[in-house]
């Protein structure tokens, strides 16, 4: 009779665990989050797409011994910039 009890009440405290973050998750939202929602516009970031690689400018480099794929680039479509902290906040908000 003492281990039915225990099984009941371990089976109980287990299913009490399973669905405490199922109550968690259902509460309503905040009014500061929602305000804070709906001051972000979102807007997608300008960026300039590399032209199309040319097969006479592919280089093959390795990866890993592990892999049979081969890998290429195109150094044309590479290019080497700057980021300063004020671009790097502006692209991470956006």
């Amino acid at each position: 009779m003492v281990t039915f009890l225990l099984r009941v009440c371990i089976g109980l405290l287990v299913a009490a665990c399973m669905l405490a973050p199922l109550v968690v998750a259902a509460q309503p939202r905040s009014d500061m989050e929602d305000e804070e929602a709906d001051q972000k516009s979102w807007r997608e970031l300008e960026v300039k797409l590399p032209p199309y690689p040319r097969s006479a400018n592919i280089i093959p480099f390795d990866v890993s011994a592990a892999s049979s794929n081969r890998f290429y680039i195109d150094p044309e479509s590479i290019s080497v910039g700057t980021i300063t902290a004020g671009s790097a906040s502006r692209s991470m908000r956006a």
